[in-house]
């Protein structure tokens, strides 16, 4: 009878593993336990230095992909437990980044790009099956990107292209919600919490020192933030069925504050000027409300 050592073991069991190395103190580590997992990382550049990357899939047919080219001490951990998850993290031209994908559960999806980013952070967690996460950070410079995902098929996707010191947080539980985070600017702030089923967040700012926020709890809400200027203000609170909220502003110095409670209300603001303030709280059902400045 032949004994195999455990590193013997992995290497039966971990149907796929291709590794490329190309530059200077590069590092990749790969463990994979379970059957039909793929694991793929490149580092691929002779101007590659000091960058790391890190896989661990156990389950079944799991698929993960890391590439990092003409990036400096930047880092890839891809951790999967369960079965046909993909994760794919790809850094290009820049430095100091990290990319990270957790997910447990069953046939979710993690996308995150770092392309002419310094010193950028993306993590997804997802919990459950068929989540869909992804980050885009082009262009940029401390940038932070966490989304955070349970249950079942939610969507979050967040985009920083030529944005500095943007934060973006996406927390979703439920079913096939969907949240959406778009910044340009500095120093933009973006949040979306969301649980429940099919409820819709998209913020989306444009300019510097934004600050937008979407919570929603039950059925069926939307909510769309627009915000182009300086130092502009959005929260925005729904609980219910079938609510909605769509809210611009652009200028200088604005707040907006609303709260829907019930089925079916519907709140509009557009304000375009220079340090306005509005509030709605609207609480039953079928109510309406619009405010323009």
């Amino acid at each position: 009878m032949k004994i195999f050592a455990p590193q013997t073991v992995v290497a039966i069991i971990s149907t796929f593993v291709a590794t490329s190395v190309l530059g200077n103190d590069q590092t990749i580590r790969q463990v994979q336990i379970g059957i039909g997992n793929s694991a793929v990382a490149t580092q691929k550049f002779p101007l590659n230095e000091s960058n790391l990357i890190l896989q661990e899939q156990i389950g079944f047919f799991n698929d993960a992909i890391a590439i990092q080219t003409i990036e400096i001490n930047s880092t890839i951990t891809q951790y999967q437990t369960g079965q046909h998850q993909f994760s794919n993290i790809s850094q290009s031209i820049g430095s100091d980044n990290a990319g990270q994908s957790v997910q447990i559960g069953s046939e979710s999806t993690s996308f995150t790009i770092q392309y002419g980013q310094v010193n950028g952070f993306s993590l997804h967690t997802q919990d459950g099956q068929g989540q869909i996460a992804t980050t885009v950070q082009t262009s940029g410079a401390n940038n932070s990107v966490n989304i955070d995902q349970s249950d079942r098929a939610n969507i979050a996707a967040v985009t920083q292209a030529f944005s500095f010191s943007g934060s973006a947080f996406i927390s979703q539980s439920g079913v096939i919600n969907r949240g959406i985070s778009g910044q340009n600017g500095f120093n933009n702030e973006a949040s979306v919490t969301q649980a429940g089923a099919l409820n819709r967040s998209e913020l989306d700012q444009w300019g510097d020192v934004n600050s937008a926020s979407a919570l929603q709890g039950g059925l069926l809400n939307t909510v769309n933030i627009q915000q182009i200027g300086l130092k502009n203000v959005n929260q925005s609170t729904q609980i219910g069925l079938g609510n909605t909220i769509s809210q611009r502003q652009q200028g200088v110095n604005q707040m907006v504050n609303t709260i829907q409670i019930g089925i079916f209300n519907s709140a509009q603001t557009d304000q375009i000027t220079t340090g306005a303030s509005s509030t709605i709280q609207q609480i039953g059902g079928f109510n309406t409300s619009q405010i323009s400045q």
